[in-house]
């Protein structure tokens, strides 16, 4: 009898040790499995905190980031602030690691606006860090199949140092299945003490939906008709590696 009932509390303590085991292996799943979805934070997210942009026509000029009296960005480029949690979803390619964790002049990032590039893609407009401000309007981008966000290349960049100056003009042109940007950049340089100053413009054309800006493809003659509409100019001059226009500080 002793030996059936000493039997019987072996198979007993058996059977407690299993249930515990595997109730410990469920949690552990559960934790495991809780990491996991945590992890993955929908990229997607992100796109509240954007305005949607319209096109009353086909072609919308992007204009500039403006600054106010006391420095500050104002107008329609001032956006939403991305605290860190927010930042942290973007391309390490933009922000290099570096999510402030308060608003900052000198760094940040700011949501403006979002716009339908194709059926994949959505544009996002983003003010983000220049020169000596945060007044850069980059093209990111939202993959729709693949939950990420992605840094395409700056529409609007203006800056100017002692003499050195650089100036964005962009459209967005909607085509049959996506949008073209159409950028006419413009540099100056020279120093003080000349008596005169040089400046050259390159004109860009691109798809977005290549999500990349080939600098290489550039200045092309066919372009002339658009341009000229666009710029509202009479004359389109193709600039090549020596190309400069000297100008009078009196002008």
């Amino acid at each position: 009898m002793k030996f059936l009932y000493l039997i019987s509390a072996l198979a007993l303590l058996a059977c407690n040790n299993a249930g515990r085991q595997a109730i410990k292996n469920s949690a552990a799943a559960t934790t495991a499995d809780s990491t996991v979805l945590l992890s993955k934070r929908p990229a997607g997210k992100i796109l509240e905190l954007y305005e949607n942009l319209s096109f009353d026509t086909d072609t919308l000029n992007l204009g500039s980031v403006e600054r106010g009296e006391g420095g500050g960005i104002i107008g329609k480029y001032k956006g939403r602030w991305l605290d860190s949690a927010h930042s942290s979803l973007l391309p390490v390619r933009l922000t290099q690691g570096f999510h402030p964790a308060a608003e900052d002049h000198f760094m940040g990032y700011y949501a403006c606006y979002k716009f339908r590039i194709n059926e994949r893609l959505t544009g996002l407009l983003t003010r983000t860090p220049g020169e000596y401000d945060i007044s850069v309007l980059s093209l990111l981008y939202y993959d729709h199949e693949a939950d990420s966000i992605g840094y395409a290349f700056d529409l609007v960049h203006d800056w100017g140092d002692a003499g050195d100056a650089v100036s964005y003009n962009t459209w967005l042109i909607r085509n049959s299945i996506s949008v073209d940007a159409w950028m006419a950049v413009n540099s100056i340089w020279g120093e003080v003490e000349d008596s005169a100053y040089n400046s050259s413009t390159n004109y860009y054309r691109t798809d977005l939906a290549t999500r990349a800006l080939d600098t290489s493809n550039k200045n092309k003659p066919e372009w002339a008709a658009t341009f000229k509409y666009l710029i509202g100019e009479k004359e389109y001059e193709v600039p090549d590696s020596v190309y400069v226009n000297k100008h009078s500080y009196s002008q």
